[in-house]
Order: C-alpha cells, then sequence, then structure tokens
C-alpha cells in the first residue's frame, strides 16, 4: 500500500501558458518525469502536446488520457495516467 508522501513523489504537474501552449522541451520533460524509457519519450511527448492541443481546440477544461501504457520487451506494462485542466 503506498502512503501519502510516496503517492506525492509520484504526482508530477508543469504550468503551460494557453499561448503558445505546451512547448516540446515541456512535454519531453514531464514524458521522461513519468518514467518513460528513453525510446518512448519522444512518442509520448508527441501525444501529450496532441491531448493538450486538442483541450485547446474543443474548448475543454480536462482531457486525459488513463491510462497511457508503455510495454516492455518482457511484456510488462508501465501505466501512467496524463492529464490536462484548465
Amino acid at each position: 500500500m503506498c502512503s501519502v508522501q510516496s503517492m506525492n513523489e509520484l504526482v508530477h504537474t508543469t504550468v503551460c501558458c494557453v499561448s503558445p501552449g505546451m512547448q516540446r522541451e515541456q512535454a519531453v520533460n514531464m514524458a521522461k518525469k513519468l518514467g518513460f524509457s528513453d525510446e518512448c519519450v519522444d512518442e509520448a511527448a508527441d501525444q501529450m502536446m496532441g491531448l493538450y492541443q486538442l483541450m485547446i481546440e474543443k474548448d475543454a477544461t480536462t482531457t486525459e488520457i488513463n491510462p497511457m501504457v508503455e510495454v516492455e520487451e518482457n511484456g510488462h506494462r508501465r501505466g501512467k495516467k496524463i492529464l490536462f485542466s484548465i
């Protein structure tokens, strides 16, 4: 069972201005913080930027991917939750 302290260590936030929007460097840094492998960081960043752009285009207050999963070579899955909120 996770303690509140260890759960807080699993939550990562970043601030994005509506204009110019999420920057590539922010998305890459977030993907790394979330533990995506080096091989998947760019793809995860692309998906996060797309999700952010969708939220802005549709004038949504929240968009979410749950779970966003990376499948490792041994078949294990590492799931992450991606949430954008205004």
